[in-house]
């Protein structure tokens, strides 16, 4: 009997030890989310007012760039030649699932061109699929996988991001066409109301 009573005791004593050890991994696993998600943009980030740290700002030049977009229309920024719309979402970030239809519905309302709105979206060719369906209609898309061209072009740090940029002053024709260089004109595009062609 005194066998049976110690074996309840143990069994008792290795699952209490059980149940604390599997409150402390699940405390630090909680701990190890937030410190990912601050760090990975893209896994749930929800940006604040304002530009996210080290992001990209009004008045700073656009770094070089050279990409293909969806439909095979090759872009750098010696092809920029006026005010363009530029957004970037992820498939794995929760607010683009809202964001990407208010694009739609901005470019639409703004009557942009698709050459002036630009839509990147960052991910797998694969999840990235529904995005680029439903973005393609209104804006010249471009998918490519986190640190691509664009994204360090623009130092993308956040999903979404809607950017707006323009050609840099210099000379050539016109303000800035043909310089190859582009500022950003603004790093805060608001989606809940048009703007102008060219705004």
């Amino acid at each position: 009997m005194s066998f049976l009573v110690a074996a309840v005791v143990l069994v008792g004593l290795v699952c209490t030890l059980d149940l604390v050890l599997t409150v402390g991994v699940v405390k630090r696993l909680r701990e190890h989310t937030a410190l990912l998600a601050s760090a990975r943009p893209d896994a749930g980030y929800e940006p604040g007012p304002g530009p996210a740290p080290g992001a990209i700002v009004v008045g700073e030049e656009v770094g070089p760039f050279s990409a293909t977009s969806a439909d095979g229309e090759p872009v750098s920024q010696d092809t920029v030649t006026s005010d363009t719309l530029v957004a970037f979402f992820s498939p794995g970030c929760a607010p683009c699932q809202d964001e990407v239809p208010r694009f739609v519905q901005h470019i639409r309302a703004s009557a942009l061109s698709r050459d002036l709105a630009w839509a990147v979206v960052v991910g797998d060719a694969e999840e990235c699929t529904p995005f680029v369906s439903e973005l393609a209609p209104v804006a010249r898309v471009f998918v490519e996988q986190p640190g691509g061209p664009l994204g360090r072009a623009f130092r993308t740090s956040a999903f979404p991001t809607v950017l707006r940029m323009a050609p840099a002053p210099g000379a050539g024709p016109g303000i800035g066409a043909g310089t190859g260089r582009c500022v950003i004109t603004s790093d805060d595009v608001r989606l809940d109301r048009s703007a102008p062609v060219g705004a």
